[in-house]
């Protein structure tokens, strides 16, 4: 039986996020940024993990997480922090079909300088960018190497592999 969701990952969430947008349109689904509904209910995160620690932080982000997971007909962005928690990567892998957006090294760090993101931030992101792309290819059910496509090519190639996936 076919899985409710898609879930969309990556190691550039704007690129995915945008994506996941024109895709939920294209397919009639519903989308859902995952960490911008935990941002939403949480308020603020950081006064949470400051009164009540990091363990509880994180199992509140499980269990919204858990609970998004029950929409059918969703195209969820999932975050590289959240999926690299066994707990949530099961939550995702038992509802959704993990479709990976695999970026080059080449266009993530063309990606990266046009994020509004902290130096630090993006140097930490190259340093890491073997390691997350390894176990993002390792957690997904579907890899589409973007290559230097975007806009309507890549949702064709989308379609194109999701319809082979299931095939």
């Amino acid at each position: 039986m076919p899985k409710a969701n898609i879930c969309l990952i990556g190691l550039s969430n704007q690129f995915v996020d945008q994506f996941g947008l024109d895709l939920s349109k294209k397919l009639e689904m519903y989308y859902a940024n995952v960490a911008k509904i935990i941002e939403f209910e949480l308020f603020d995160m950081a006064k949470m993990e400051d009164v009540c620690g990091k363990d509880y932080l994180e199992r509140k982000e499980s269990s919204i997480l858990k609970r998004i997971c029950t929409y059918e007909d969703t195209v969820l962005n999932v975050e590289y922090s959240l999926l690299n928690k066994d707990i949530n990567y099961t939550y995702i892998k038992n509802s959704c079909v993990i479709v990976y957006l695999k970026l080059s090294k080449d266009r993530y760090k063309k990606i990266q300088d046009s994020e509004n993101l902290s130096d630090s931030v993006k140097i930490i992101n190259w340093d890491l960018f073997d390691d997350r792309n390894f176990i993002c290819e390792k957690k997904s059910d579907l890899i589409i190497d973007c290559g230097e496509l975007s806009g309507k090519d890549l949702l064709d190639k989308f379609l194109e592999e999701i319809v082979k996936f299931y095939g």
